[in-house]
């Protein structure tokens, strides 16, 4: 996966979704259906900490944050939102809990996705709500895991970058 700024990612993977536009590799698609909650926390991290999904802004759960396991990882964010999605699964009424669960599903993938583009100067496409309504049709998962993979290679990118020079 090639080095792109937050901006462009954000661009290619959270706005200009197209139905049926596969993410950049199976690996992105791979994260972004078995490891879901974990790249939904990443991108509520990266709306929160300005497009940051490193370690050192995981929060209270950053010495479960594994780098080599990344995107699969354990953050503050991805513990409250599987939380969450714990409580709503415990109301009795499932088909009641099964509403709420989507409606809040939703919630934060419009909310994240709009936040990260609305922080990178990107104009928030009128299709946003669809993007999340549909998340089978355009393949929204695997571009969620896509765009916290492009994130994570830039970060990478630029501290190896930053260690490489000489005083």
């Amino acid at each position: 996966m090639a080095q792109m700024t937050v901006k462009a990612a954000a661009e290619k993977y959270l706005k200009d979704l197209e139905c049926c536009q596969l993410a950049g590799s199976c690996s992105d698609c791979f994260y972004g259906v078995c490891a879901h909650v974990c790249v939904t926390g990443l991108l509520i991290q990266a709306s929160r900490k300005e497009g940051s999904v490193e370690k050192v802004d995981a929060g209270s759960c950053k010495s479960c944050y594994v780098e080599s396991c990344y995107p699969c990882v354990i953050t503050e964010d991805c513990c409250k939102y599987a939380a969450c999605g714990v409580c709503i699964s415990l109301i009795p009424n499932t088909y009641c809990a099964a509403k709420i669960g989507e409606l809040y599903s939703f919630g934060t993938n419009v909310i994240a996705r709009s936040e990260i583009m609305r922080q990178n100067g990107v104009a928030l496409p009128g299709d946003v709500c669809c993007h999340s309504c549909f998340p089978g049709c355009f393949c929204t998962s695997c571009n969620d895991s896509a765009f916290v993979r492009a994130v994570k290679i830039r970060a990478a990118n630029k501290k190896t970058a930053v260690t490489g020079l000489v005083f």
